[in-house]
């Protein structure tokens, strides 16, 4: 009888023409095993993380009733499942963004005032505004990094690389760009640009393999002009302009090709460290850093993004490109790849990593090690029953490596090695 009673009540309180009532809103998450009480739920309006209400005067009922707009019940389930992970309203309200949920979007340019008022308190804390000297307190902490324990894995990791000793100056390099007053590696004729170049490039994982120097690929060309360019937007302070004049449309188009490109970096940099192990290409450590930042500070990467698009249009352009060749074309078929080795057992020691890495590493290998293999439906037909509604592929499976795999990887790493 209680369900039966609570079932009317979702019902009537659903209005398809105005919205979603908080009644039904209540009783949405209730049967959903969760708990959102009404001042929770005032509360998550007041945050800006669901639109705010109106106030409904239906005919023939005394009062009014609180109407959220349509869409606020799927969007309230997915906040409150992320709030038995986190606890903080930020993070939850940019989760939501990045997932594709419809945050209202006055949080999110509040939020990205803050990060880019932060950013300029942080510039303030590092060195005197028009100096590029740091203050008191970076020189003394600058002392102290060859053993301090980091709670950031990769300053950890970076410092291993680079070894103790030089650590300091690879961190001091950092805070420079951050604060906007790096002008590139220091040259004093005593070798110090070069000493300064290797260590930047040791901290950024950065390393020519035989797979790159193959495919003509250098991850460090041009790092420290990027890396100057960066500098200069930064110490630019752009965002409030920027910010000023962007519309929700540029703003929303900013942020999926950011998510695309991440998704990008992501499942490349796990799916060639899965096929030819951790060592097969100097640029896997960028992209898990670039990855690894952005999960942590978002916002802050998409204020970057977005000025470095209006810059630097045409590269930009170009890398998303090549991203989204790779999703289409070269995650698929290395997804298939992965499938038939596990359909097809003897083909796992064929695409073992060091066979794998010494294929990408030139065409005479590629074609020694894979000669005449079978075209992949062959190769399930043998090994599986079918029931007729498979995609058929002609091209033999070392063609589809070759033409699906290769060149997505290659093009996204000869743009990534920022030649902006």
């Amino acid at each position: 009888m209680i369900a039966l009673i609570s079932m009317k009540v979702y019902s009537f309180a659903m209005r398809p023409d105005d919205g979603e009532t908080s009644a039904y809103l209540l009783t949405f998450i209730e049967q959903h095993n969760l708990s959102l009480t009404a001042d929770q739920l005032r509360r998550l309006h007041l945050e800006g993380l669901i639109a705010r209400p109106f106030q409904d005067h239906p005919e023939g009922m005394i009062g009014s009733e609180t109407v959220y707009p349509k869409g606020t019940g799927d969007l309230l389930l997915a906040i409150c499942l992320l709030r038995q992970q986190k606890r903080s309203f930020t993070t939850i309200a940019w989760q939501l963004w990045r997932d594709g949920h419809p945050t209202p979007l006055a949080r999110i340019r509040a939020d990205l005032r803050k990060t880019a008022a932060e950013w300029e308190r942080l510039r303030r804390a590092l060195s005197r505004p028009g100096t590029r000297t740091f203050s008191r307190l970076v020189r003394k902490g600058l002392m102290k990094v060859a053993s301090h324990r980091f709670r950031d894995p990769f300053l950890n990791r970076a410092r291993k690389r680079v070894g103790a000793t030089s650590f300091d100056t690879f961190t001091r390099i950092l805070l420079e760009i951050a604060a906007g007053n790096f002008q590139g590696y220091a040259d004093d004729e005593a070798g110090s640009h070069k000493e300064e170049q290797k260590i930047v490039e040791k901290g950024f994982g950065l390393s020519r393999t035989m797979i790159d120097r193959v495919h003509g690929v250098d991850w460090t060309e041009n790092l420290e002009r990027t890396l100057v360019e960066l500098t200069d937007i930064v110490a630019s302070s752009p965002w409030e302009a920027w910010l000023d004049q962007v519309s929700d449309s540029e703003l929303l188009r900013n942020r999926d090709e950011l998510c695309l490109l991440l998704t990008a970096f992501e499942s490349l940099s796990s799916a060639l460290e899965d096929a030819a192990g951790k060592r097969a290409t100097g640029g896997l450590i960028l992209y898990q850093i670039l990855g690894h930042v952005a999960q942590k500070d978002f916002p802050i990467i998409l204020l970057m993004w977005s000025i470095a698009h209006q810059r630097f249009q045409t590269s930009i352009d170009e890398l998303l490109l090549a991203a989204q060749r790779w999703l289409k074309e070269g995650l698929p078929a290395y997804i298939a790849l992965r499938q038939l080795q596990v359909e097809v057992p003897v083909t796992r020691s064929l695409f073992a990593p060091h066979r794998f890495r010494s294929a990408m590493g030139s065409e005479q290998a590629h074609a020694r090690m894979y000669p005449r293999l079978p075209p992949l439906h062959e190769a399930f037909e043998d090994h599986r029953e079918h029931d007729g509604e498979h995609d058929r592929d002609d091209k033999p499976l070392n063609q589809c490596i070759a033409h699906y795999f290769y060149p997505p990887f290659f093009k996204i790493a000869e743009i990534s090695t920022l030649q902006l």
